[in-house]
């Protein structure tokens, strides 16, 4: 299978006719703290668990069935892997495409900074290495608010 595109939002829908729509499209997320404080190093916030991951996927040779593993990783500025879901996607009968409706559990925060979501699928199904298809950013940044 390979993969076509993913996007992150706050919500996503997908109708009988298989046309998506997404809401709320993100590349960022504010977190409001005061100008002169910085978190600490070792803070370990829980982001909001409302976003999904929209992941689209078409079979690897349109004639030829297939399914296929694929698994999302967040990479956090500083390294830390947190994984977000893993799921088998369909591409038998005669559906060519699937999109994956994948809801994120709550982030954890390692700091302000360019986080990325790895869209890893298995390059053999069931026991095979995984190979990272895209990454896509999310910029988590600090917001300045006034005391009070």
């Amino acid at each position: 299978m390979r993969h076509v595109w993913s996007i992150l939002c706050s919500r996503a829908l997908i109708d009988q006719n298989r046309k998506i729509s997404l809401i709320e499209v993100l590349d960022a997320v504010d977190i409001p703290v005061h100008e002169s404080e910085k978190p600490p190093e070792d803070l370990k916030l829980k982001l909001d668990g409302s976003i999904q991951l929209v992941t689209s996927w078409y079979r690897s040779e349109l004639k030829t069935p297939e399914t296929g593993e694929s698994r999302n990783i967040l990479v956090s500025p500083g390294g830390h892997k947190q994984p977000i879901g893993e799921a088998v996607v369909d591409l038998e009968d005669t559906t060519l495409a699937n999109t994956v409706l994948g809801k994120c559990p709550p982030l954890e925060f390692h700091g302000f900074g360019l986080y990325n979501f790895q869209i890893q699928k298995r390059d053999h199904p069931g026991n095979g290495r995984w190979i990272t298809s895209a990454k896509i950013p999310l910029q988590i940044r600090g917001v300045g608010k006034k005391p009070g």
